[in-house]
């Protein structure tokens, strides 16, 4: 059974670490949502907490981003994002050393180019993996990324989508995001991989974190926080962590499949 409450501070005694999603729990892309900012910093009176995001963006960049936003270092330990295990597989399987061709906007590319070298393919056909980080025009027509997709699957490219999201929210926008462009290729037959929410890898990195951070009292003594059921709730109940759902003002049954949070609130405070 789901439960609703209005603060974080009325469950928070259960638990040892948070694991937070950013868009729509801190933020809108433009403007903080203080309360939730303020919730946090409370609750690392207590223990650590780890901002979790599908971004491809790097760490420092996502944190810079942050920052230009009033949303500091005082309301979080450390920042895992989607492009880093991206960027992780790409070194040990050693695709650094190999032609990639990027989809996407040239300024998601900064986390690649700076810690990997890449080299870049100019015609997809070249490449040994498509990495996608996003749409190429952030305004929502996608038709220059499905020729794209419909030319790699002539040659059985592998997608590497470095953000599994569907969409996001940025002010008053739906944006479409690097998922929706993987979704297409897999319905062509293209092979796509996936890093970051809800798969595992992302969450065992905030695990061996919130380990080195000395939280070792079990998963279900984590809670994740998050507004999109199929990302945030799904992946932590996969990784065994509890689960507070943000329903940012919509109603009804907050389930995906078998798998509801534990917890619903309209923002987080």
């Amino acid at each position: 059974m789901c439960r609703q409450i209005d603060s974080l501070s009325e469950i928070c005694e259960h638990f040892s670490a948070l694991v937070v999603d950013v868009w729509g729990v801190l933020c809108d892309g433009f403007r903080a949502y203080e309360p939730a900012t303020e919730a946090l910093a409370d609750f690392r009176n207590k223990g650590p907490v780890i901002l979790l995001s599908n971004t491809a963006r790097s760490e420092t960049g996502l944190a810079q981003f942050l920052s230009d936003m009033n949303i500091g270092p005082s309301c979080y330990d450390r920042i895992v994002t989607a492009g880093q295990t991206c960027l992780s597989y790409m070194q040990a399987d050693a695709l650094v050393d190999s032609p990639v061709f990027h989809m996407g906007c040239p300024k998601d590319l900064h986390l690649f180019a700076e810690n990997a070298g890449l080299t870049l393919a100019q015609e997809v056909q070249n490449a040994a993996a498509i990495l996608c980080t996003g749409p190429i025009d952030e305004e929502g027509d996608l038709s220059a990324e499905r020729a794209l997709l419909h030319r790699a699957r002539t040659t059985g490219i592998e997608f590497l989508c470095a953000n599994p999201d569907l969409q996001v929210r940025v002010g008053s926008r739906i944006v479409p995001c690097a998922g929706r462009i993987a979704a297409e290729y897999e319905a062509m037959g293209g092979t796509v991989r996936y890093f970051g929410k809800p798969h595992e890898a992302v969450y065992d990195y905030c695990k061996a974190l919130l380990g080195d951070a000395g939280v070792n009292d079990g998963p279900e003594k984590v809670l994740a926080i998050g507004d999109t059921l199929a990302t945030d709730i799904a992946g932590a109940h996969g990784a065994g962590f509890s689960s507070l759902f943000i329903s940012n003002g919509e109603t009804g049954l907050f389930s995906i499949g078998s798998v509801s949070p534990m917890y619903y609130m309209t923002r987080l405070a």
